[in-house]
C-alpha cells in the first residue's frame, strides 16, 4: 500500500497573464500587517499579477507579506475604461476573491507570492472563467493596438 507523502501539488491550470491587481489585508490580520505611507494605505497593496488559476495566483509586490495572510484580490481589466486629462489610468474590476499567502519568494526587488484562493466553489470557478475571457480578450487588444501603432510611420516634417 502506498503511503501519502501529503505534498501539495497544484490541481488547476495556471496561465500567464501580466494584469495589475491590488491586495486588501483581511480585518484579523491588520494588527500584524500595516504597510508605510508610501502604498498609499495602510491595508491595500498594488501588485501585478503573472499568472492565474481556478485555484489560485502568483502576485509581484514591493512589500513582504507573511505566509498565511489572508487578502482580498482584485484583478483589473488591462485596458483601462477611462483617461484622465493628466494621463490618470482607470481599469474595470474583472475579478475579486479572498486567498491566501502560501509561498514568498524574493526576485530582484520584488517579493513574488504564490496564493491559493480560499471559499473557492463552483460560484467562484464560473467569475474567475468569466474574468479569464475578459482578461485574455483585453490583453489580445492591447497587442494589436501596440502592433498597430508601432507599424505607422512617423509623420512627415514640413
Amino acid at each position: 500500500m502506498a503511503e501519502s507523502t501529503e505534498l501539495t501539488y497544484r490541481q488547476h491550470e495556471r496561465f500567464e497573464v501580466i494584469v495589475e491587481a491590488d491586495v486588501t489585508v483581511c480585518e484579523p490580520y491588520r494588527t500584524q500587517v500595516t504597510f508605510a505611507r508610501t502604498t498609499g494605505s495602510p491595508h491595500v497593496l498594488p501588485a501585478t499579477a503573472t499568472d492565474i488559476g481556478a485555484g489560485g495566483l502568483r502576485l509581484q509586490v514591493n512589500v513582504f507579506l507573511p505566509r498565511l495572510t489572508e487578502v482580498d484580490v482584485r484583478l483589473f481589466d488591462p485596458i483601462p475604461n477611462r483617461i484622465d486629462p493628466d494621463g490618470t489610468k482607470h481599469h474595470d474590476v474583472v475579478f475579486e476573491q479572498r486567498a491566501k499567502v502560501r509561498r514568498i519568494e524574493m526576485s530582484s526587488d520584488t517579493y513574488v507570492l504564490g496564493m491559493s484562493f480560499e471559499d473557492a466553489g463552483e460560484e467562484m470557478a464560473e467569475r474567475f472563467n468569466a474574468a479569464l475571457e475578459q482578461i485574455s480578450a483585453s490583453m489580445q487588444q492591447a497587442a494589436e493596438l501596440r502592433l498597430a501603432e508601432s507599424t505607422q510611420e512617423p509623420p512627415e516634417v514640413a
